[in-house]
């Protein structure tokens, strides 16, 4: 049931549930598939893992306006608080509702759908924390951005199942009845527009309750298909809240108070207003544990100890630069050493293969 030692009172305990993985969903891949992950680090963050005992989880919205990000990320949950695309949503729901009911379909069902719709898009805008990492590390566009650009000397190669070890209960079923951080796993979903996201991923939908859960297991894992090379897998932290802020509670809560109306322009402004309100009440979750989030490297991070997990429990071995310098290689053979890994010597100027 549980992957640490931990005591019953800790379950218990608010602020405990709050700081800590209760639980991990791995989702999307197949679950026969196993392989390791691997992260370029510099080694500011390689000493606060191996000596600290500490990840850091990063708020997206910081990478599309931090000084040091990528001017060309975009956060894609952004797309849930445009009005232009909630308003595209609803048109092509509207206009697939009408396909496959024909002359059946009514107005409540249209609403049904897009109040699943809106449900999702609504629980999506909480404030949530991300580590990423990746299933390979020898595209070229990868070694350009993280080694040439940024001088990142080393690669930590995780073990395949190293999301499950963060967890302190290796069995969801077990969970409380409380308000608790969890971790959703996912490899990336590339799409080239909103549009295509919802053909694919929305109207293919059968039952409206899929609806809503495809919405937000795949919205909250979405990248423009410039970015595919990245190959990147997301640990995402979210915060599980009481209070009907579940996703059959919000979307029922948007169809009760809009089944009947008619009006597009409407449907859609309510819609946007619904949105905006449950972020503020799905935000307040993370009061308790403001001091877990901080500005690292000037971005807005949530600190995860792993005061109570082995580290080579979790990282399989360390790939280090030949060419670093001196003063690094030291620091990563030291800790290393530390904490019982393998390091590997590899020339990172030289790891492309085609893929």
């Amino acid at each position: 049931m549980t992957n640490v030692c931990i005591q019953k009172k800790d379950l218990k305990d608010g602020k405990y549930l709050k700081s800590n993985i209760l639980s991990v969903n791995y989702k999307h891949y197949e679950r026969e598939r196993s392989f390791p992950y691997y992260r370029f680090m510099g080694k500011l963050e390689f000493e606060t893992l191996l000596q600290e005992k500490i990840l850091y989880f990063t708020n997206p919205e910081e990478w599309k306006k931090s000084a040091t990000g990528d001017k060309n990320e975009k956060y894609l949950e952004d797309w849930y608080t445009d009005r232009k695309n909630i308003l595209k949503a609803y048109q092509i729901i509207n206009e697939h509702c009408m396909d496959i009911q024909e002359q059946y379909c009514t107005q409540q069902y249209i609403m049904s759908v897009f109040s699943s719709f809106i449900g999702a898009a609504a629980l999506l805008q909480q404030m949530s924390f991300c580590y990423c990492v990746a299933d390979r590390y020898t595209e070229s566009k990868m070694i350009d951005e993280y080694h040439t650009k940024y001088k990142r000397n080393i690669i930590v190669q995780f073990k395949n199942d190293f999301y499950k070890k963060l967890a302190i209960l290796s069995d969801d079923k077990f969970v409380p009845v409380s308000t608790y951080l969890y971790a959703d796993v996912m490899p990336m979903i590339y799409v080239n527009n909103f549009e295509e996201f919802i053909a694919k991923y929305v109207c293919k939908c059968r039952r409206t309750e899929d609806i809503a859960k495809n919405v937000f297991d795949y919205g909250a894992f979405l990248k423009e298909i410039n970015f595919q090379y990245e190959h990147e897998t997301r640990i995402k932290l979210h915060m599980h809240t009481e209070n009907n802020c579940d996703l059959p509670s919000l979307s029922k809560a948007f169809y009760i108070k809009n089944f009947y109306r008619n009006d597009e322009n409407e449907i859609v402004n309510n819609g946007m207003l619904f949105i905006q309100k449950c972020k503020k009440a799905l935000d307040k979750s993370f009061e308790d544990v403001s001091d877990k989030i901080k500005m690292v490297g000037g971005k807005q991070n949530f600190e995860l100890h792993l005061n109570e997990i082995e580290i080579n429990k979790i990282i399989d071995c360390i790939l280090l630069h030949k060419n670093a310098d001196e003063s690094e290689k030291n620091a990563v053979y030291k800790l290393a050493n530390l904490r019982d890994i393998q390091i590997k010597e590899v020339d990172f100027d030289n790891l492309y293969v085609e893929n």
